[in-house]
């Protein structure tokens, strides 16, 4: 019963701790849910498919993952200025046919 007691007041400390200094302690507890533990700024071959996702609770990061015509799947930095290019372009496009 005491150990109940403890692990309540842990609990407690530790949420007052993240109301303060911001820490996303959820990110913690959930788990690392990324689907790219490392990414590549080099501009793959065969390019048959781009899938971006968003930042969200699940993961801090922004994701570009590139699906290739040999069925490899290959992360790229976000921040790769031909990834962005390639987007743009695409959003672009997009915008036209609507």
């Amino acid at each position: 019963m005491r150990w109940i007691a403890v692990l309540l007041c842990l609990a407690l400390l530790l949420e007052g701790c993240s109301l303060i200094s911001g820490f996303p302690w959820e990110s913690l507890m959930v788990g690392r849910k990324c689907r790219c533990l490392k990414q590549t700024k080099k501009r793959p071959s065969s390019i048959y498919r781009i899938q971006v996702f968003p930042e969200s609770y699940k993961c801090r990061t922004q994701e570009v993952l590139v699906f290739l015509k040999n069925k490899q799947i290959v992360c790229v930095d976000p921040e790769a200025r031909w990834i962005q290019v390639l987007i743009f372009n695409s959003q672009k496009e997009r915008g036209e046919k609507n």
